[in-house]
């Protein structure tokens, strides 16, 4: 017979026990998966009769005894179930209203006054793209976290809420009181045992998370804990750390614990609340809805066995994707096969927690959002702020070119402290044009020596004239012309690389891309512009490549993008980041030189590619949607071509470009960014929706060069006042964004090995620390031309907009 303290431990976190309908579902997720294994081979969740059984098993029996529930969405609205009366949304006064607002806690204030405890959602009525408004309704359609508003049993058929208690909440010193106590439980020289106010001690059975990390880099172990109180919960973490740490034998690396707990490691705790089940079927997009990575942890359990995941392990261990994140559970669950965790045998839970840590061993505490310390406000959108964001990322790409060649760390992943071979031309190319941007604002020498190692890392790749490379890197001396023109002359600087040149294991691939060209020539030409001299040299390869471009037209304005012979992968084919590209660099030669046959090809090639743009951006889905490769298409051309627009119009003050680059950022803010009104999380603001199974990400980065040229241009072309102001509103909030991404000394990088290496850089997304040459050079030229822009207006106008906030 269970004593009462045993019997506590049924109860969940925030402080109650659990309610008969969560008994409820309990049965009926253990029935569903029963069926499931009793049926194994007869069809699974992944096959269209697994998904109609499941369908009919869920029908019903879960809403029995829920009292008073509204339903909100046509497939919930007519479901007649034993002790559960159905409520319309249009019965209850004012809630129609209060879904649509952004105020969580206003809805339940009306649920509670009629005594309503329960909702259901039909998460058919939102879909996740086109992007929807952050309302109530919304939010509770897409299983996003809703305050009180607890989703505890979700299906691709319906959510099931409750109107639970809210989060923990414990003041600073309380946490500071929790991690003082593990060290005092630890025997820590020094460390007295804390006072401990009433929530500590409450028998309120806690579920919580204890995680041991080094005092800089990865989590050594976290310890899963289910206890009366939160004392009972730290004795016990306190007593398997121990043990812990003489099984696994950490004290050849680190020494006796209470030593290592005094200076090597760090302490976090959490306080898990918000839990749910997913009953099915399984699938990758849907998933996203129940599983918003960093902010839900994931539950994995099949028999007896149980693993878990926290929130911040999806961050800190690059689980980019939902299908990474499970199959890591899977693994952690001793399964190698990745499509296990779709067995309908494996129940899926989620959960969030109320985090914190502490900064240093013994020291301060903060708390902790999506393993981040802050989420940077629109406050902190200054000039100074901006500048120093500028050449923070700016430097980081000035310490990454650590070969002697000039050739850069392409790509580096702070949490393993590794680089790889892989390489990308054009990107390595972006090196000078970076250092010479920075220098207008914050005039460094360093900054010159390093551009001239990035251009004789481009010289050292030029060839005079003469037939194209087959893909083997073999000159092919069997044509005497090319595309219709006799071969390039001996004032063509023909920029060629081998993409595989650094990877042994990998075929030679041998090209010359336009878009290498373009960006070169914006280097020499910016190198020039900050007052840098170029050399004799310097001179005649700027000059033919200049030349190069020319010969690369075709009679219609567009360009060929790669010179290349017939047997090399490339020939003929084209892409859509290249013209803008191109043209940049045509409009920057035009600047130079004024010879009019670089304005003639700009005007040419800017016609035919906005063209082409107006008709694709014409060609949406029924929903409103592009198919995949059209959306790409399009935002990878708005960046480089709305630069190439505000350039050109310097020496041109053609109307028509203002139009074209207003025509393409507006279309990009207007179909993917995360503003105020649709960021359902404070750290989307500024981001943009790239696909639906990824977090906002390194575009943000690309496309706000683009709006932020397309910014400057529209005060100088004297564009409307509205078009200005969506402009500038679209730009300084990426800049939140882009600030968020960067790798601040001490502040983000806790858990990164070598933090002096990454410090500067952007990474990939929200839950990928990966960081990448061009990543980073798009957010510092984003940078730069909001320095050229923003007033002190600007600033005090988005230091005003107010931040989502975290329900």
């Amino acid at each position: 017979m269970k004593s009462d303290k045993q019997k506590k431990k049924q109860g969940r976190p925030s402080g109650s026990g659990p309610s008969p309908m969560i008994i409820g579902i309990a049965v009926v997720v253990a029935a569903t998966l029963a069926w499931f294994m009793m049926n194994k081979g007869k069809g699974g969740p992944s096959d269209p009769q697994g998904d109609a059984a499941l369908e009919k098993l869920t029908g019903g029996t879960e809403f029995e005894n829920l009292g008073r529930t509204v339903a909100i969405g046509p497939s919930v609205s007519g479901v007649t179930a034993k002790g559960t009366e159905v409520i319309q949304v249009v019965d209850v006064k004012g809630l129609k209203a209060a879904l649509d607002g952004v105020d969580v806690d206003a809805v339940i204030d009306l649920l509670k006054k009629e005594t309503i405890a329960h909702v259901l959602v039909d998460p058919s009525i939102t879909v996740r793209n086109p992007m929807p408004l952050n309302n109530v309704r919304n939010r509770l359609a897409l299983a996003h976290a809703a305050g009180r508003l607890n989703a505890t049993l979700m299906s691709k058929k319906f959510f099931l809420y409750e109107i639970d208690k809210p989060a923990p909440s414990l003041t600073m010193k309380e946490k500071a009181a929790v991690i003082q106590m593990v060290r005092h439980e630890l025997g820590v020289q020094g460390v007295e045992a804390p006072k401990l106010s009433d929530t500590l001690t409450a028998e309120n059975g806690w579920k919580t998370i204890l995680t041991v990390r080094k005092v800089q880099g990865r989590h050594l172990v976290f310890f899963l804990l289910d206890e009366d109180s939160l004392e009972d919960s730290v004795k016990k973490g306190a007593s398997k750390l121990s043990n812990y740490w003489n099984r696994k034998g950490f004290e050849e690396e680190f020494g006796p614990l209470e030593e290592a707990l005094a200076s090597k490691l760090t302490l976090e705790f959490e306080i898990a609340y918000d839990e749910g089940t997913f009953v099915g079927p399984r699938d990758n997009i849907f998933l996203w809805r129940i599983i918003e990575p960093g902010i839900y942890g994931v539950r994995m359990k099949t028999g007896d066995r149980l693993r878990q995941l926290p929130p911040w392990y999806t961050v800190t261990n690059n689980l980019r994707t939902i299908k990474s994140i499970l199959e890591r559970m899977c693994k952690k669950m001793g399964r190698e096969d990745p499509g296990c965790w779709t067995e309908a045998d494996r129940s899926i839970g989620r959960f969030r927690t109320v985090h914190w840590r502490e900064r240093s061993p013994g020291k301060e505490i903060e708390d902790l959002y999506r393993a981040s310390p802050q989420v940077p406000s629109t406050e902190m959108i200054t000039k100074e702020n901006i500048l120093k964001s500028l050449v923070g990322l700016n430097d980081w790409l000035a310490d990454n070119q650590v070969y002697p060649s000039g050739r850069c760390i392409y790509r580096y992943f702070p949490t393993k402290d590794k680089e790889n071979d892989e390489y990308n031309s054009v990107r390595h190319t972006l090196g000078p044009f970076s250092m010479a941007l920075t220098q207008e604002f914050a005039p460094n020498p360093r900054y010159k020596e390093v551009a001239d190692s990035g251009m004789r890392y481009i010289e050292d790749r030029i060839r005079w004239g003469g037939a194209p490379r087959k893909g083997n890197g073999e000159i092919d001396s069997s044509i005497d012309t090319w595309m219709g023109k006799p071969l390039p002359g001996p004032d063509v600087a023909i920029y060629e690389v081998d993409e595989n040149e650094f990877d042994s294991e990998l075929n030679v691939d041998w090209a010359s891309k336009m878009g290498g060209v373009s960006v070169a020539i914006l280097g020499y030409t910016q190198y020039k512009r900050v007052g840098w001299e170029l050399s004799e040299n310097g001179e005649k390869v700027l000059r033919g490549l200049a030349n190069l471009l020319l010969y690369m037209q075709k009679e219609d304005g567009s360009f060929h993008h790669y010179y290349v012979a017939r047997k090399n992968k490339y020939y003929a084919t084209r892409n859509s980041i290249y013209p803008g590209e191109i043209l940049y660099a045509t409009a920057r030669l035009f600047g130079e030189t004024r010879d009019e046959r670089f304005r003639t090809a700009f005007k040419q090639s800017m016609k035919k590619n906005l063209d082409w743009f107006k008709q694709e951006m014409e060609q949406k889905e029924p929903d409103g949607t592009y198919m995949e490769d059209r959306r790409k298409n399009l935002v990878q051309f708005q960046p480089w071509i709305a630069m190439a627009m505000e350039e050109m119009h310097r020496y041109d003050p053609d109307p028509s470009y203002v139009e074209a680059s207003n025509l393409v950022s507006m279309w990009v803010l207007d179909t993917y960014q995360f503003n105020e009104t649709n960021s359902f999380y404070p750290d989307y603001l500024g981001g943009y929706m790239k696909v639906l199974d990824e977090l906002p990400a390194m575009h943000a980065f690309v496309y706000t060069e683009g709006t932020a040229a397309s910014y400057v241009l529209a005060h100088r072309g004297g564009a409307s006042k509205e078009v200005i102001e969506k402009l500038r509103k679209g730009a300084l909030l990426s800049a939140r964004f882009i600030i968020q991404m960067q790798t601040r000394p001490g502040e983000n990088d806790y858990y990164y090995p070598n933090p002096e290496k990454a410090k500067g850089a952007v990474r990939y997304c929200m839950n990928h620390n990966k960081q990448r040459i061009d990543y980073t050079y798009h957010a510092l030229s984003s940078m730069y031309r909001i320095l050229h822009a923003a007033t002190p207006e600007d600033y005090a106008f988005i230091q005003s907009i107010e931040m989502p906030k975290t329900w």
